[in-house]
């Protein structure tokens, strides 16, 4: 962070359910410093956020919120209020509530992919640059596996990608029944 005009990154793996304000924040410091946090309690880790954040402008991504404690949400952003102008707070959640608890001004609700685009994701993992026509026996059974993917992209990649090493009808079939 160099100067007030550096937009900073600061990113974490996903928050899950154990959202706990004082180890997010002492992350989030940890992410911004490059060094431990030492600190005990909430108010000196966000008053040490607050000295990191003012007056940097930053984009912070939280991934996977499932907390609806309104509470703890508003206690989690309180830092970021020392932020420059044009700072942007991204949450990723699969529930309505937890986008209304963290007041949210702008809301995108991503639909599932249709199963023509989930194959087609699922199909580059696992093909990769090779024709769909060397594979046309495993064609049907990997589009049975994609309907199970319900038409979420990370879940079409990740499972093409664990099918790339695996060629044979059998094992395809295994993963089709699951």
């Amino acid at each position: 962070m160099r100067n007030s005009r550096d937009i900073s990154t600061l990113k974490y793996g996903c928050v899950l359910e154990d959202f706990d304000v004082k180890r997010i924040t002492k992350l989030l410091i940890e992410c911004a410093t490059g060094s431990p946090c030492n600190l005990d309690g909430l108010d000196p880790s966000q008053s040490r956020l607050c000295e990191i954040l003012h007056p940097k402008r930053f984009l912070l991504v939280l991934d996977d919120i499932w907390s609806e404690d309104c509470r703890m949400c508003d206690e989690l952003i309180l830092p970021f209020q020392s932020g420059a102008l044009g700072s942007r707070i991204i949450i990723t959640t699969r529930s309505e509530k937890v986008a209304m608890a963290m007041g949210n001004s702008h809301m995108h609700k991503l639909e599932a992919l249709s199963d023509e685009d989930c194959w087609l994701m699922f199909s580059r993992s696992a093909f990769g640059d090779r024709s769909e026509e060397e594979h046309l026996e495993l064609k049907e059974i990997g589009q049975g596996i994609v309907k199970k993917c319900g038409g979420i992209p990370l879940a079409a990649k990740t499972t093409g990608s664990a099918m790339q090493s695996r060629r044979k009808r059998r094992q395809w079939n295994l993963v089709g029944v699951m």
